[in-house]
């Protein structure tokens, strides 16, 4: 579904000199310790060029101690969160996205004064 010439138009364009590509602030997987790092969720596509490295990612936060979920959305495409409105599995998706940045916000708030 994406053909090799756009992935490198995507990616000159995200990184235009390739030295940066394992630069870990380009790219996290690539960091030597990822200890330390706040809980996560990471949710990919099963039809997604990046799959394969938001596991790895998920996998190396999780060997690091950080509390992780890591969800994939089997049948989607990459970008398929866009379809919110039309397609159930990304309202779905999209639903634990917000209830997790809601969790992750309000567990982080001051308390009131």
């Amino acid at each position: 579904m994406l053909p090799e010439p756009a992935m490198t138009w995507y990616l000159r364009h995200y990184l235009p000199d390739p030295e940066l590509e394992r630069d870990p602030r380009a790219s996290p997987l690539f960091a030597r310790d990822l200890s330390g790092l706040p809980p996560a969720l990471v949710v990919t596509a099963g039809f997604d060029a990046l799959r394969d490295e938001g596991r790895a990612y998920a996998d190396r936060l999780r060997d690091a101690g950080v509390a992780v979920e890591y969800l994939c959305s089997e049948g989607s495409m990459h970008g398929f969160l866009h379809t919110a409105g039309a397609i159930e599995e990304s309202a779905r998706v999209l639903d634990r996205v917000a209830h997790g940045l809601h969790e992750a916000l309000v567990s982080r708030a001051p308390p009131p004064a």
